[in-house]
């Protein structure tokens, strides 16, 4: 009996080692696909309040990017952007891209409501097709 205690304590105790290494091994592997999941952005296009074109090209490289979907008449979207502004300091070193689907005349005076207009990291943007939106969001939401 003492003879299988020898042998099968530390094969359990080796079983469980090597179960562990390979959830650590695993954990990392992840942890690193999602940081380069993170560093790219699917390709959109959207127009600026001027009509000009806008695309992920246009982004500003090594500067984090929040993108913000909203619309003038939501409750939650005003109350997030009377937020930023009062904490505008805090975003400093981050580029917010408000995107709706709205007119360009709503999206503005969306902005002058939240005093968004007078950040230079604070861009509004335009999509014509809701449709857009969605490859952008499923991308962040996997993130």
């Amino acid at each position: 009996m003492k003879k299988y205690l020898k042998i099968f304590i530390p094969l359990v105790f080796l079983s469980l080692l090597s179960f562990m290494g390979y959830k650590i091994v695993t954990k990392i592997n992840h942890q690193k696909e999602v940081a380069a999941n993170i560093k790219t952005i699917p390709a959109f296009k959207y127009q600026n309040l001027n009509g000009e074109s806008f695309s992920n090209k246009n982004l500003k490289m090594d500067t984090p990017t929040l993108f913000i979907y909203f619309n003038s008449e939501c409750e939650y979207c005003n109350e997030e952007a009377q937020m930023i502004k009062e904490h505008i300091n805090a975003f400093n070193p981050f580029q917010l891209v408000f995107v709706s689907f709205e007119q360009p005349t709503k999206i503005a005076s969306f902005a002058k409501k939240h005093n968004l207009l007078n950040y230079d990291n604070i861009f509004l943007y335009v999509t014509l097709k809701l449709l857009s939106l969605l490859p952008l969001m499923f991308s962040l939401c996997l993130v």
